[in-house]
Order: structure tokens, then sequence, then C-alpha cells
């Protein structure tokens, strides 16, 4: 038997209620129509995708998750509607960040190095920092054209963990499990 694993930064709650409000509020502009808004629960900013593992090697992926990061908290901003694919018909639509690109990108980075000796490699194309707001499932549901607003600021938060989730898919949709929540401490130079 196996499951699926990532790794993640999990929202707090005042975070997480704010993209609550923007998913509300993009669901009623034409933009949302036919979009499948993913629960509260489900929203984060994925940072590495582990995939399938047979159950009997989830305990390293613990393992490796375990140890604190050394690096500093810092805080993200969320704001920025966008779609992927960028050409063709869209099938989910995010929300990017605004603020802690750069420090997401080196979390990215050192989650890779410490699940490396795993097998887990990196996706081709550079990280870009998001939460997944919806997904369209029909073609005909997808917008055609869309035209982006002003950028402006959902919500902010201090980014002081990433956790490993388990994701188990239902028909429901996925329910994620916390396995090993890993906290980010900065430490000054001896």
């Amino acid at each position: 038997m196996s499951t699926r694993l990532f790794v993640a930064i999990d929202l707090d709650e005042p975070t997480r209620a704010a993209l609550v409000r923007e998913q509300a509020r993009v669901a009623a502009m034409p933009l949302g129509r036919g979009a499948r808004f993913l629960p509260a629960a489900s929203l984060h900013v994925t940072l590495v995708f582990i995939g399938e593992v047979e159950a009997a090697r989830v305990p390293p992926f613990v393992s490796a998750m375990e140890p604190a990061i050394e690096r500093a908290p810092f805080e993200a901003s969320f704001g920025g509607i966008g779609m992927f694919p960028a050409r063709g018909a869209p099938r989910i639509l995010w929300l990017g960040l605004r603020s802690g690109i750069e420090e997401t990108v080196a979390l990215h980075a050192e989650v890779l190095c410490r699940l490396g000796p795993l097998g887990v490699r990196g996706e081709p194309r550079p990280l870009h920092p998001h939460v997944t707001l919806a997904r369209w499932k029909s073609d005909s549901a997808r917008p055609r054209h869309w035209s982006p607003e002003p950028d402006r600021t959902v919500g902010r938060m201090w980014v002081t963990a990433v956790t490993l989730f388990e994701s188990r898919l239902s028909a429901a949709g996925s329910t994620y499990t916390a396995l090993a929540t890993t906290p980010l401490r900065w430490s000054p130079a001896s």
C-alpha cells in the first residue's frame, strides 16, 4: 500500500480565513465560474511534492524532516491572482506570494537537500510559490480571457515551520494529515 506525501508551508488561521474570503470574492466574479474552490483545510504553499511512497518507506521521510531547519522565520504576504498553465485553458487558479518569495525558494532548496538521499528530485521548472485556490475540471467552464486586477495584499503571516503531509484522495477530495512539523530556527554563529 502506498500514500502520497508532500512538504508545505501550512497557513495560520488568520491567513487561512483571509484566503477563504478571497476565494468567496473570486467565486462571485466571472473568473470563478465553474471552478471548484478548495476547502479551507486544503490551503497551503507546496514546497516539494514527493508523490506516491510505499507505506513502509514513510518513516525515513518523517525522520528526514524532524530536525529543525537552521533558517530564520520570515514574513510572507499573499496577493496576486494567476492561473496555470499560462497558455491554453487554465486548470488551476492560484494566489501568489508578494513577499517572502526568496525565503520560500530557499526553504524549497533545503527540503530538497534533506529528501534527496531518499530519491526525491525537484521539478525541472523553478518554484513559483503560491496557494491553489480552485481547479477547473471542465473545459467549457474554464475562462478564456481574463484581465489581471491590481495586485493587493490579501493576507500575511510569519512562516515559522514547514510540514510533511500525507494526502489521501477520496471522492470528496483530498484530506491532509501532518506527519512531521519542522520548525525554522535561527541561531547566531558562534
